[in-house]
């Protein structure tokens, strides 16, 4: 049976920090003979938490998440339940439970910052001792990828400038790639089209969705979302202007509406 050199972490927007996990997974699963897998969380530990009281705040939708890690060369994302029951595991139980049994851990991948079982008690120096008593492969991502010289790109760093600043530019960077919505297209009033500009009105999935603004991108229509990357722009995306905002004069209410047109 073949074990798994399996890489831990939220993982929301896969940006270049994740990337560079996930290259240091699969190099280390080819030198062990090894499947890269990533394992994750869901719902995010910050909702566990109530840190994240409502509202949409991850940059990624699960099924984005997949695509993603299988576009980088992950074989498989396991998702695990992140829950009182999960919380409750002492460092060693979440190692041989959790990591061992269950996902067939042969080498273990995480970034340096990372900080597992009950009250978070468990660090670098236990994951150590632990795979070292199990003859598992631990490695420490102990350089992470930077914006400046005080600043780690991070998620939550990603979050900031896309809902405070409207920063896509930025955001785009870090990511290695543009920031990524999907939705459905749904009814509007069709005022648009009578002004010369028509759009489509989007319900967004539960994403984040940046600060109010106009922005320049790219969008694609498809029915099977599994045809669309998420590493990069497919060739047969139309490029398009979205603007976010509200329109009560128009809606009645104060809901954000993304509304997308299409240029010729």
């Amino acid at each position: 049976m073949t074990l798994n050199a399996i890489c831990i972490g939220n993982f929301d927007g896969c940006h270049k920090g994740h990337q560079k996990l996930f290259e240091s997974t699969k190099r280390i699963a080819q030198d062990n003979n090894l499947r890269p897998c990533v394992l994750t969380f869901d719902p995010h530990p910050n909702r566990f938490f109530s840190r994240i009281q409502s509202g949409a705040f991850e940059l990624m939708t699960s099924y984005q998440k997949i695509k993603a890690c299988e576009e980088f060369g992950i074989e498989e994302v396991y998702f695990e339940t992140f829950d009182a029951n999960l919380t409750g595991h002492s460092p060693a139980d979440f190692f041989e439970k959790i990591l061992r049994e269950k996902y067939r851990a042969g080498a273990v991948i995480v970034g340096n910052n990372f900080r597992f079982g009950h009250q978070r008690s468990g660090d670098q120096q236990t994951l150590m001792e632990l795979g070292k008593n199990s003859n598992v492969v631990i490695h420490v991502e102990e350089q992470m990828i930077k914006l400046d010289d005080q600043t780690t790109v991070s998620s939550s760093l990603i979050r900031q400038l896309l809902e405070r600043d409207g920063n896509v530019e930025l955001v785009s960077n870090l990511l290695g790639r543009p920031y990524r919505i999907d939705g459905k297209v749904v009814q509007g009033k069709k005022i648009g089209r009578t002004l010369g500009f028509p759009t489509a009105n989007m319900d967004l999935l539960s994403q984040l969705t940046p600060a109010n603004g106009v922005y320049c991108g790219w969008t694609q229509y498809e029915n099977d979302p599994k045809k669309r990357p998420m590493t990069h722009v497919d060739p047969a995306a139309h490029p398009c202007m979205m603007n976010i905002g509200v329109n009560p004069t128009v809606s009645g209410n104060n809901n954000i509406v993304p509304e997308v047109h299409l240029f010729n």
